[in-house]
């Protein structure tokens, strides 16, 4: 009789124990950053907390990372660390459902979704203007998910991120062989593509008016008729004759 009711009363106090810890264990991940990583291996990181202690913790409801090997120490402690590589699934996506158990059974989930994105930004030179102090620059830059900042020789351009960024800058003249043009995803990945500076364009060519001539030097002059010249059509004319006038002969009177 005695054992029976030591019995009893151990469920009782157990079941108020269920009863009053109603609180289920969370679950805080701390790596990856974000939802999408350029890393082509992938480490899940995080930690699962309970104010009574984690006694399990599954991943996909079959690998319990608390049963044995280095995280097995931990098991029953009020925070659990955990750490796994994750494998690559199709697509690129990898998925997982991360279950944390306390002593009284109560349970608290996390999913996570994690694609791995490796793809460079693609960068289309669409024109390139030569003038005679700068160069200006027109183009595009694509990429699968998101162009996050384009650069020109280093400088940031003000775009609006997407999967289709075009851009546009005039650049001043500099001793710079190239023009650098930099275009960088949402996680990262980026690509480069230099442009050669075109040489300036050629001055326009003088306009001949009429009546102008050009000299060996190259330069222009009006063609004047030298004072000689009048000189000699003058002395061609010829002058009219004045006929004689004769005078009457006096006589002796």
């Amino acid at each position: 009789m005695r054992y029976v009711l030591a019995f009893l009363l151990a469920s009782l106090l157990l079941g108020c124990t269920r009863e009053l810890d109603q609180f289920s264990p969370q679950i805080v991940i701390t790596r990856p950053k974000s939802d999408i990583t350029p890393n082509s291996s992938v480490v899940i990181e995080g930690y699962a907390w309970d104010d009574k202690g984690v006694v399990k913790l599954t991943i996909n409801g079959t690998l319990d990372l608390l049963a044995k090997g280095e995280m097995a120490s931990q098991r029953g402690r009020k925070i659990v660390n955990f750490k796994f590589p994750a494998s690559q699934l199709d697509g690129g996506a990898l998925k997982y459902e991360i279950r944390a158990v306390d002593a009284a059974r109560n349970a608290g989930t996390r999913d996570i979704s994690v694609t791995v994105d490796t793809k460079k930004p693609v960068i289309e030179i669409q024109n390139v203007e030569s003038q005679i102090d700068a160069v200006v620059v027109r183009g595009q830059a694509t990429d699968n998910r998101k162009v996050q900042t384009v650069f020109l020789n280093g400088e940031p351009i003000n775009v609006s991120p997407g999967p289709e960024v075009p851009f546009y800058r005039v650049i001043r003249r500099s001793r710079a062989r190239a023009i650098t043009v930099r275009a960088v995803d949402g996680v990262g990945n980026e690509a480069i593509r230099y442009i050669p500076v075109p040489p300036p364009p050629a001055p326009p060519e003088p306009v001949v008016k009429p009546g102008d001539t050009t000299n060996a030097s190259g330069t222009t002059g009006t063609t004047t008729t030298t004072p000689r010249r009048r000189r000699r059509l003058r002395s061609t004319v010829t002058a009219p004759t004045t006929p004689a006038i004769t005078q009457p002969a006096t006589g002796n009177r």
